[in-house]
Parts: C-alpha cells; structure tokens; sequence
C-alpha cells in the first residue's frame, strides 16, 4: 500500500515538473520573437538615421552649388564690365591725342608809327590758346583765332595773307605786308604748309620793311 501511494506522489511531482516545464517552454517563446524583433528595430533606426545623414549632407551640397553659381555669374559679370571701362578710356586717350594746343597772337607793332588805325596795344589779337585737330597748319590756327576774336581776314590764297583786322599789305608802304614764324623761327613756306606740333607758339607779325622782325 505504501508502495503504491509512492508512486503516485512520484507520479504527481513529475506531472508538476512536466506542467512547469512545458509553461516555461510556452512563456519563453514570446520573449524570444521580442528579442529578435529588437534588432530589426533598431535597423529600421539606423536606415531612418542614414537617411537622415544623407538629407543634411545633400543640403549643404546644394547651398555649395548655389554659392559658386553665384560667384561664376559675378565672375562673368565682371569680365563683361572690365572690357567697356577699358574702350571707355581707350576713346578718351585717343580723343585726346587727336588735338593739339598752341599759343596764338598777332602782332602790329611795326605799324605804330605809320598812322594807321590799330590797337596802341601793339597786338590785334593778344596771346591766347588754341585747341586744334591734329594735323591742321599754322593757316588754321590763324583762321580759328580770327573766328573765336570776330577779326577781319583776307588772303589770296590760303599761303598768301593780305590782311587781318583791318591792316592790309602796303598800308605802311611799298613793302609792308604780313609774315608768321612758329617758336621764334621763321619757316620757308606757305601758312597752309606748316604743319603745327603740340605745344608750338605761333605769331603773325606784320612789317613794313625787310629788316622789321
């Protein structure tokens, strides 16, 4: 009898130990696929945080884009500029280039003495300065000092003067008339020949012999 109420008490205990084991078994299960669910968790994480990296790092790449397109046009913008302020001068270097500027008077001196009606200053028209293309000869300069001083001028021919202001050759005798010299020399050639240099000082002197200078 003994023997018999053993082994069901055995019998019991190792039902138990059957039944805990198989709910352990059961319990452990859900824990597991837990776990593991964890690192797809976290993968999804570090997917959504590469993403995120790649979305920062591309917006700086776009400001960067931007910030040189930007310079590249400014770039442009200046080459184009720098061409126009460089012909701007260029024209105006070689507008200046294309006048000259001379002194200019015409004397009467010689006449004084003679009677005749001229300034008692001695000069028709007093030193001045006249701006002239370049190229253009002492006949010129003559012609565009009358004009700018409304004085009265004659001639032959564009070499050959017979009066200015009123004072006409042989007023003062036979051999009165006019003649020019440009810095102090007297040139063998017409008015119209002698070409004018920048910074030439021209005067027609009229005299009533050949030893009036």
């Amino acid at each position: 009898m003994k023997k018999k109420q053993l082994i069901m008490i055995c019998a019991a205990v190792l039902c138990v130990l059957v039944i805990l084991f198989v709910m352990s078994a059961v319990s452990g299960k859900p824990g597991r696929e837990q776990t593991a669910a964890e690192p797809q968790s976290v993968s999804e994480q570090t997917e959504n945080n590469g993403a995120t990296e790649q979305e920062s790092t591309a917006e700086p790449d776009e400001k960067n884009t931007e910030t040189e397109t930007r310079r590249e046009t400014s770039t442009k913008a200046t080459t184009q500029v720098a061409p126009q302020t460089t012909a701007g001068r260029t024209e105006t270097t070689s507008k200046e280039k294309q006048t000259i500027t001379v002194s200019f008077s015409v004397s009467c001196k010689n006449a004084l003495s003679y009677g005749v009606d001229v300034p008692q200053s001695g000069y028709i028209i007093g030193q001045t300065q006249l701006t002239l293309k370049q190229g253009q000869t002492v006949f010129d300069a003559l012609e565009a000092a009358c004009d700018k001083n409304s004085v009265s001028l004659r001639y032959q021919s564009k070499s050959y003067i017979t009066e200015i202001g009123g004072l006409a050759e042989k007023d003062c005798g036979g051999a009165s008339g006019w003649m020019y010299r440009v810095n102090g020399e007297t040139p063998m050639k017409g008015a119209s020949k002698y070409t004018l240099q920048d910074g030439d000082t021209v005067e027609w002197y009229y005299v009533t012999d050949s030893n009036d200078r």
